[in-house]
């Protein structure tokens, strides 16, 4: 008591004062505001919120204005709800998290922030291998995810892949490339990155096939009786494709060919005693054949001297396009030459009805006379008339360009239509002219109104008339 009496009395009043304000009741302030949060992908993230107030306040959490329960087992909510921790945050984890301090007392204290989920690049859906067929469309899925968005690029092998006319990478991530060739087979990886990391795809294999095609076709020969030709064919695809030969439409005795298989192409060669003419036709085949057809080439092989005889012609397809009383050329080559030459020009006939209006009655008019030589009797033999050069080039260079250029352009690959097969075009700069040699070639005949056509090189008069339309 004495104690008390050496105490000044304002000394005593004002500690009376301050105990009685710091039991005073005080709305709850948050003197650490929550700030955004980055966390990456399984790692632990914690929100602070520190509170002062009397009485204590409770604190509870919300995401995204939705409660979260202290019995959460993904959270851990401690110092009396001041720390709120993600064990193991998630990349759906991201948004808004806010404590709010509540004792009762004046306004409740909220404070916000952001949870940004970091991600190291990931490879959601990585590319797997293709087989693809030469000249088609390639594409490598490559599905990524992350935070920042991972860039995607592409490696062949140890070479990053450059985007070029045939060659992009999308905005999906994957790799697509157009018309693909040969040199595009390879390794491939996708590649995603972004400031916290990198992450690789497997290796993957692109295989481009090829369908089987001819490099080198069969040259044609006039040799005399009793000579050996050999017949050379060249052709590759992926898989190596197998050549079978035909004669005159059937198949060729195994033990005359020979052939040799390097670096997916196969040379395949056919020795032919020549005793009569004949049509030789090399076929190359793989397992794309079915579905992108076969690849065809044909020679002829032609005897010095002709083998057959004059006669009227009897058939049906070229009787109103040949002349009524001439004779024609029936090769005894053939079986049975009058119906073989017939079936020869009904299936191409009906190749022809796909041509253009313009091009058919003078591709019709061609073949029939081409087929059907004018053939006059003498006294050493039949002598036929092939076609006059100046009519074949008004049908190659006037009425059929378009039609002949694509002929020309698939025998040069190696494609033929199932009915022109067995037939070659005219070599028309060989045939005979009717102004130098009128009288050893055949006029195609007019029929219906006439059609004029321009001159070639001088040879042909501007008034000739070739053709006629119906």
């Amino acid at each position: 008591m004495k104690e008390w009496l050496n105490i000044p009395l304002i000394q005593i009043f004002t500690l009376a004062a301050f105990s009685l304000t710091e039991k005073l009741p005080k709305a709850p302030i948050i003197t650490t505001p929550l700030e955004t949060v980055d966390a990456l992908v399984e790692e632990a993230a914690t929100f602070v919120c520190v509170v002062k107030s009397f009485p204590q306040a409770e604190i509870t959490w919300t995401r995204n204005n939705i409660p979260i329960r202290f019995f959460d087992t993904r959270y851990a909510i401690r110092e009396n709800g001041q720390l709120l921790t993600i064990l193991s945050v998630e990349d759906s984890d991201d948004g808004i998290y806010c404590c709010t301090a509540n004792n009762g007392v004046g306004i409740e204290a909220e404070s916000c922030g952001a949870l940004q989920v970091k991600m190291k690049p990931k490879i959601t859906r990585p590319p797997s291998n293709l087989k693809i067929i030469e000249g088609l469309k390639a594409v490598f899925q490559c599905t990524t995810m992350g935070n920042p968005k991972p860039s995607v690029s592409w490696i062949k092998g140890e070479n990053v892949i450059k985007e070029n006319s045939r060659i992009a990478i999308l905005e999906s991530g994957s790799l697509r490339i157009h018309n693909v060739q040969k040199e595009d087979s390879g390794l491939y990886r996708c590649v995603a990155k972004n400031s916290l990391g990198t992450a690789y795809s497997k290796p993957v294999i692109l295989e481009v096939e090829v369908f089987a095609r001819i490099l080198k076709a069969p040259e044609s020969y006039n040799v005399s009786f009793g000579s050996v030709v050999t017949l050379q064919c060249i052709a590759t695809g992926i898989p190596t494709p197998t050549i079978t030969w035909l004669e005159n439409g059937k198949a060729v005795s195994a033990g005359s060919i020979v052939e040799t298989v390097e670096d997916r192409m196969i040379d395949s060669r056919l020795q032919v005693y020549v005793t009569r003419p004949g049509l030789f036709t090399c076929i190359a085949t793989n397992k794309h054949s079915e579905t992108y057809g076969s690849a065809k080439a044909a020679a002829t092989i032609k005897v010095s001297g002709d083998a057959g005889y004059c006669s009227s012609y009897r058939g049906e397809v070229c009787r109103g396009l040949l002349a009524k009383e001439a004779f024609v050329f029936f090769n005894t080559s053939y079986g049975d030459p009058e119906e073989t030459q017939e079936l020869l020009v009904r299936t191409a006939w009906a190749e022809l009805k796909t041509m253009s209006p313009f091009c058919r009655p003078a591709a019709e008019s061609l073949l029939c006379h081409y087929i059907f030589q004018e053939c006059n009797p003498s006294r050493i033999g039949p002598a036929p008339k092939p076609v006059c050069r100046e009519h074949c080039l008004a049908v190659k260079d006037l009425y059929c360009f378009k039609e002949w250029l694509t002929m020309e352009e698939n025998a040069r690959k190696g494609i033929y239509k199932p009915a022109l097969m067995l037939l070659t075009l005219p070599e028309c700069n060989r045939l005979p002219s009717m102004h130098q040699e009128p009288t050893v070639c055949t006029r195609i005949t007019h029929f219906g109104k006439e059609v004029l056509i321009p001159p070639y090189k001088a040879l042909v008069r501007p008034h000739l008339v070739l053709f006629t339309t119906l």
